[in-house]
């Protein structure tokens, strides 16, 4: 199943954030358990030209990197300051951490794609939608 998490506010540039959503098993209901995964990764670019971030390309996330995620299926994952560069001119632009993960046997896969707004705009507390 393939989820969209959009979270609310500006994130600033150049300053760390953690983002969060929770990951769901392919019904789109069930959350995925964090013991239950085989593999999660991440992928960070700008949604508007594709560019990968700070080489955020395939980085593993389950529970290292950054990345925690839960029993319940909650994820959070911490953006250093230069995974929040933007990448163009425009005062703020669209960031996507692309999540994907395996379990089971046989494998099943998730994806997710968290958006969020990267500017010169205030900090923002990371919440779930």
């Amino acid at each position: 199943m393939a989820t969209e998490i959009i979270l609310p506010g500006t994130y600033p540039a150049n300053a760390s954030a953690i983002l969060t959503g929770q990951l769901m098993d392919l019904d789109g209901v069930t959350p995925v358990a964090g013991s239950a995964l085989s593999t999660l990764v991440y992928t960070l670019y700008e949604a508007r030209t594709g560019a990968v971030i700070n080489g955020r390309r395939g980085t593993s996330i389950l529970n290292q990197n950054g990345g925690v995620i839960d029993e319940g299926g909650n994820l959070q994952l911490r953006l250093d300051a230069a995974d929040m560069a933007r990448v163009g001119t425009a005062d703020s632009e669209t960031h996507v951490a692309l999540v994907e993960g395996t379990w089971a046997t046989p494998t099943r896969t998730l994806r997710a794609w968290i958006l969020f707004t990267v500017g010169a705009g205030p900090a923002v507390a990371a919440v779930a939608p």
